[in-house]
């Protein structure tokens, strides 16, 4: 069996309002970026809301498995992770990110 680390992520975008009420994630540092770059407040935007998650990723079968808590503190440390069932026992470099289909909420 041979394991790829894989950055898996999906996003998607959903009407936004300067009140915040159709986003469950805290609006205010946001808006104040978007103020602070174009200087006002448009009335018309979208949010874009996604995830991302590293990831172990078997070759031939596809099949993913997640990071123990000491892999995912050795990557975001700067470091790099070779699975432990890996028969080449090589380390694996951060990848590429590699998106899922995307989908738009509205």
């Amino acid at each position: 069996m041979k394991w790829e680390l894989k950055l898996v992520e999906n996003m998607g975008e959903v009407i936004g309002s300067p009140n915040g009420e159709d986003v469950v994630i805290p609006t205010d540092k946001l808006l104040e970026d978007m103020k602070k770059q174009l200087k006002f407040l448009p009335k018309n935007f979208t949010w874009t809301i996604g995830w991302r998650s590293y990831v172990w990723q078997e070759k031939e079968t596809q099949e993913f498995k997640d990071l123990t808590a000491s892999e995912h503190k050795k990557l975001y440390d700067g470091g790099t992770l070779s699975h432990p069932e890996d028969d080449r026992g090589s380390d694996t470099e951060l990848p590429d990110s590699t998106a899922d289909e995307g989908s738009t909420a509205q």
